[in-house]
């Protein structure tokens, strides 16, 4: 991974830390919601497609129902599949100065975070040890400013985080040690 980033380093700055996300099934608190919602609405969007393809009902009824199924198995299953994926493709990086996150793959993307200028700092830690550091204030669920796919996917949340990193408090000490405050 250093190799990966060490191009990137500016003039005189050095790695403090480096990581990845834990892989494999990682769920949340939320899931706790989340799980019996969606396998509702599979079970209705297989009702209703079960129900509109037995009887001559019209052709957008069925894309409906057809609509309805895809957004229902990826609510089910889809969502951890492609969490996990792009969760395989995810790096961080912790420098003397800045936070980066990196993604490669199909859609790879870099970030860059100056502590000293971080508007806000947060740590979700599990009783495992491992935890999730939020650079930026969380979006509100609900709202003009709503996370979007974050809700259901972590790795499409808007707010920049390391997610599921092994020893968490010690990575949010380090950086809290520094940040600007």
């Amino acid at each position: 991974m250093e190799r990966k980033v060490a191009p990137q380093l500016l003039a005189g700055e050095r790695i403090l830390w480096q990581g990845a996300p834990i892989q494999g099934l990682m769920l949340r608190p939320l899931d706790l919601a989340l799980i019996p919602f969606s396998l509702f609405w599979a079970g209705m969007a297989l009702f209703w497609n079960i129900k509109t393809w037995d009887a001559a009902i019209g052709s957008v009824s069925r894309l409906g129902g057809l609509v309805m199924l895809i957004v229902g198995v990826y609510a089910v299953i889809g969502r951890f599949l492609l969490d996990g994926y792009m969760r395989r493709h995810l790096s961080y990086v912790v420098t003397d100065r800045r936070a980066i996150i990196a993604r490669t793959g199909p859609w790879p993307t870099r970030l860059s975070l100056d502590l000293a200028r971080l508007p806000h700092l947060e740590l979700k830690e599990m009783p495992d040890g491992t935890g999730t550091i939020l650079f930026g204030a969380p979006r509100p669920v609900r709202g003009n400013h709503a996370a979007g796919l974050g809700v259901w996917q972590p790795t499409l949340d808007p707010t920049p985080q390391f997610i599921g990193i092994p020893d968490a408090d010690a990575v949010f000490a380090l950086i809290q040690s520094r940040t600007g405050d």
